[in-house]
């Protein structure tokens, strides 16, 4: 093996030193970008368990409240559907005491609003209450077209997405 003269010991030398910087600025660079995920990663799972969670009695006394005082009549609670990672709403499905379970029943979501640290809901009653007038107006309308028809009109969704 050929020896090598000192320029070219110093370049070897000069070569390794550079070598162990680089990997000692990679392994650096990785140690910080792992540590602040780290402390991301705790910053936003704390946030997270600050949102009040209602059981599902709470939310549905909420909704009964919120209905009552909504349309000053009492309402009846059928079933609920809890929010899930693809629907990020609850469902409730209610009727009037004075109605029909079978021809007023109706949904009512909800979900909770972080910011402004309260629970949000939407009915569909609205449609149940226009249903028949709403029926006949587009039945007439539809009359002056044409003299033979089906008509189906669906007042009850309420679909927020």
């Amino acid at each position: 093996m050929a020896e090598l003269n000192v320029n070219q010991l110093l370049l070897l030398n000069n070569l390794k030193y550079l070598n162990w910087i680089t990997n000692a600025s990679i392994n650096i660079s990785l140690k910080k970008l792992l540590t602040c995920i780290l402390v991301l990663a705790i910053i936003l799972l704390n946030g997270c368990s600050k949102v009040h969670h209602y059981t599902m009695d709470e939310k549905k006394e909420i909704v009964l409240k919120y209905l009552e005082d909504k349309y000053e009549e009492e309402f009846e609670g059928v079933s609920y559907a809890p929010s899930e990672i693809l629907k990020l709403h609850d469902e409730f499905w209610v009727y009037p005491k004075n109605g029909s379970k079978e021809n007023d029943l109706f949904v009512v979501t909800g979900y909770y609003l972080k910011k402004l640290k309260k629970y949000e809901m939407h009915d569909a009653f609205f449609g149940i209450l226009i249903h028949d007038k709403y029926f006949e107006y587009v039945n007439n309308l539809a009359l002056t077209i044409i003299d033979e028809f089906y008509l189906s009109v669906d007042t009850k969704s309420n679909n927020p997405c």
